[in-house]
């Protein structure tokens, strides 16, 4: 024990001064040098130059020593609460018996301290290299479960975004009602606008090129099965990722109950299954779904009839689709 009046000098204006400095112990410079005048004393007086230096009872007569070293870290640890590791002990047959504990008049385990474990968590709390190179760094973070775990979610989240801005660039044109009205005043100007001519564009607009979900500006060049032949691709699957779709707003009230089928289905299929069938086909749609208001698709669902309702039933099951 040191009095506070033979404290070094740096170290009493610590204890002694205000609140000029509130973030004094949050660098780790501060808190080494912080240590530094704490030990000097044991330092003077045990003529050693280590940063931990202490006395110790030995025989009858006090000796002083240094460092910090893994038995000084178990006699700490056991005297502070820290449980030993139990271990499996196996059984005859070689395989894993009871857990080892102690017993009476048995001594207790040894404390296990994992020198490696304990590097390893200072550097996966700071994210960065601690006195040794990057290389190093990434060795003990390769072997991290903790580190390995924030890896997933950041390259999930990176290629999540990259998945939004793809579908972004494939995703279905919607030909809103403003357009339509357009459409109906200057049929020509309205047509370039979408990249079709006018007799293409009120062939759209007449409804006879509706695919379900969609309607469609090519039926007889199609990128599925190519030019001069009939369109093999699903209504319910490829179409919606199709360079030829257009939305109108008359498909809103079928598109709207497609996406309140398949959001049902997910809670009855395998999780595995439904993305593997349909995880695509729902984001595309849902992303389709956002160019219209809250208010329009509670509309156009309270709009739906009982043809467009069997007609999704037939798309669902698949008996839309091509044999």
């Amino acid at each position: 024990m040191t009095p506070v009046e033979d404290l070094p000098e740096g170290l009493g204006e610590v204890f002694s001064g205000g609140d000029e400095d509130k973030h004094l112990f949050r660098s780790a410079l501060r808190i080494y040098l912080l240590m530094l005048d704490l030990t000097e004393p044991a330092r003077r007086h045990g003529g050693a130059d280590y940063a931990a230096c202490f006395p110790y009872s030995r025989e009858g007569s006090v000796n002083w020593g240094h460092g910090c070293g893994r038995t000084l870290l178990v006699k700490w640890g056991l005297g502070h609460g820290f449980e030993p590791e139990r271990k499996e002990a196996p059984d005859s047959s070689g395989g894993a018996g009871r857990t080892s504990a102690p017993v009476d008049g048995e001594a207790a385990p040894a404390l296990v301290v994992n020198v490696n474990r304990l590097r390893r968590a200072a550097l996966e709390r700071g994210g960065k290299p601690v006195a040794h190179s990057r290389e190093t760094f990434h060795d003990y973070m390769r072997t991290s479960r903790a580190a390995a775990e924030r890896s997933r979610a950041v390259v999930r989240e990176a290629l999540e975004t990259e998945v939004v801005k793809a579908r972004a660039v494939q995703a279905v044109p919607v030909l809103t009602s403003a357009f339509l009205q357009r459409a109906e005043e200057d049929p020509e100007r309205a047509a370039g606008d979408v990249g079709l001519d006018a007799d293409g564009l009120e062939r759209l607009l007449s409804g006879e090129q509706d695919v379900v979900l969609v309607a469609c500006t090519e039926p007889e060049s199609s990128p599925f099965t190519g030019p001069g032949r009939p369109c093999g691709a699903s209504f319910l699957d490829d179409c919606l990722r199709c360079e030829n779709a257009r939305a109108l707003p008359r498909q809103l009230p079928v598109q709207v109950h497609t996406h309140d089928r398949l959001k049902a289905l997910k809670t009855d299929l395998d999780a595995r299954l439904w993305n593997h069938l349909h995880a695509e086909t729902f984001a595309r749609l849902t992303h389709l779904l956002t160019s219209y208001t809250t208010a329009e698709r509670s509309d156009a669902r309270m709009r739906l009839t009982m043809a467009e309702r069997e007609l999704v039933d037939d798309l669902m099951n698949g008996r839309l689709d091509l044999r």
